[in-house]
């Protein structure tokens, strides 16, 4: 089921033709030319840059931007947001700043008009019946960008409006996305010792445990020939607020973006190391690759599927950069995950030392997506009263603490359909407990194309273990209610990375990663800090 919105003039349609496109992959909605003095009405119409004399239909959502007489240009601004009941939670009374230089067309408020949001007490986005009056102009997209790309914690304000506008025209038929959950990511640091860097994990767990936050710490695998017990005894009793996760093989430099090939015997040799290590010491490090220096070139992510990786997680810009030859649709990266070609999964995270970290944190509450932020151990030379300060804005927003792991696996999206409860995969593997009221499951795998085909896997305690071939869309799947099921989106083929001919660590690797290390732990001593 889908949405029509008319888009006045015709002409605009063809304008910002990649900017609907994108926009159409986002929501359930057609696009289409829009006539006002035609009988045919749509379910709601988008008017831009027309004179103020046009005509707004009165009994249908309108979305209208028209140039205004009163413009100013904008540097950078506080956008204050009203506390109107129908803002998505995360911006709601909030004031974010957007700080692209554009041109305003502010807008003249009267009468019984909703301000939603204002740029120095001068409205920029009005709501009157059904009708959204704009102030900022919706982007025009090339045939190859993309909308996260007007979307990011410095530029948001001529999208979020129309974002907005469309949910709300969808709600009734669009899907309830998971809830919000976050986790901060720091690159590098092994096991050792208690220490590392600026970082003393004995410390961070009690920090996290005392500001509710969870920090993830993504370990090089080369770095699991030793292991301290008594740091390994801390990360299992602290799992709750600490945790471990992938970060590449050997750390070399910008080590995914520059493997050619397939990259099999590498990252079969990741996984080999690190399966000794949870072996060996009772920890569970998360097959969520996060790739050293956020490079990763579309190289490895077809063996990545095939050897069990489930996800991974860099800037979603750094990905654009080392893949500019891919052809990404026009929505990707305004979702809960980004897909690559093949049906990898990849979940955006961003600096928590940013100036506009408060802002980025809304937004990507804002999109339904994971709030992951990353840094290094410098970054807490200072301290960790930071994390706590990042981690009192998530907390406010209700986020849902945990290691990146089980974030992947929670992610996905519901809609009741009496007691058929249907999925969306956001990821490659899920789970999720059954409500009372469900009796059956129906999965959407949206990696898929419509003719396209992979194994399905469903298990629960309950409903057994079913194994099938499926299309994008598989069920009904019966399940019980009140059990735990997990669903396996699986790749045609697999490959055990124990029966690899893994390839050897050389000698440069080696070296190299003891450098970097010794550097690192040494900082501290030397009055290393980051402002």
């Amino acid at each position: 089921m889908t949405k029509r919105v008319g888009v006045f003039p015709p002409s605009e349609l063809q304008v910002r033709k990649s900017t609907f496109d994108g926009l159409s992959g986002i929501f359930p909605v057609k696009f289409e030319a829009f006539d006002p003095a035609s009988s045919v009405v749509p379910d709601a119409c988008i008017v831009l840059g027309n004179s103020p004399a046009m005509s707004v239909p009165p009994d249908i959502p309108c979305y209208l931007w028209q140039h205004g007489s009163t413009t100013a240009p904008l540097e950078s601004a506080q956008v204050t947001f009203a506390s109107w009941p129908e803002l998505q939670y995360a911006i709601r009374g909030q004031s974010l700043t957007e700080a692209t230089s554009r041109e305003i067309d502010f807008i003249a408020a009267v009468g019984s008009d909703i301000v939603v949001a204002v740029i120095d007490n001068r409205p920029v986005w009005t709501v009157r019946g059904l009708t959204h009056r704009v102030a900022v102009e919706p982007p025009r997209l090339g045939d190859r960008d993309a909308l996260f790309a007007h979307f990011d914690s410095k530029r948001w304000l001529g999208l979020l409006p129309l974002l907005h506008f469309l949910r709300s025209v969808t709600r009734e038929i669009g899907w309830d996305e998971a809830p919000l959950r976050a986790c901060f990511v720091l690159d590098d640091p092994n096991l050792h010792t208690f220490k590392y860097g600026h970082i003393d994990f004995r410390r961070v767990a009690r920090e996290a445990k005392k500001h509710n936050y969870h920090v993830v710490f993504a370990t090089v695998p080369a770095d699991g020939w030793y292991v301290n017990a008594d740091v390994a005894r801390l990360f299992r009793e602290q799992s709750p607020y600490i945790s471990l996760t992938t970060h590449g093989v050997a750390h070399t430099e910008k080590e995914l973006g520059r493997l050619k090939g397939d990259g099999l015997p590498l990252l079969s040799l990741g996984l080999q190391r690190l399966e000794r290590l949870e072996v060996k010491t009772g920890l569970e490090v998360g097959r969520i690759m996060v790739p050293p220096h956020e490079a990763w070139s579309n190289f490895t992510w077809d063996s990545m599927l095939r050897l069990g990786y489930e996800a991974g997680c860099l800037a979603t810009e750094h990905l654009a950069e080392w893949n500019e030859g891919n052809s990404w649709p026009q929505h990707w990266g305004l979702e809960a995950v980004s897909w690559t070609v093949g049906g990898f999964p990849i979940f955006h995270r961003f600096a928590f030392r940013d100036s506009a970290t408060e802002t980025g944190i809304r937004l990507a509450a804002f999109l339904g997506q994971p709030v992951i932020l990353k840094g290094h151990h410098g970054d807490c030379s200072n301290g960790l009263d930071i994390l706590g300060q990042r981690a009192a804005i998530l907390n406010e927003l209700g986020a849902q603490w945990s290691n990146l792991q089980t974030i992947s696996r929670t992610n996905y999206k519901t809609r009741a359909a009496g007691s058929m409860l249907q999925i969306q995969m956001c990821s490659r593997k899920i789970q999720l407990k059954i409500p009372e009221s469900v009796r059956s499951l129906s999965i959407e795998r949206p990696w898929l194309g419509e003719t396209e085909q992979e194994p399905l896997l469903c298990a629960g305690a309950k409903a057994g273990r079913k194994a099938f071939l499926s299309g994008r869309n598989a069920g009904p799947i019966e399940v019980a209610p009140g059990e735990t099921v997990h669903v396996s989106g699986l790749p045609m083929e697999q490959v055990d990375y124990r029966k690899v001919a893994a390839s050897g660590l050389s000698l440069w690797a080696v070296v190299r990663r003891l450098l970097v290390e010794g550097r690192d732990r040494l900082q501290p001593l030397l009055g290393v800090n980051v402002e």
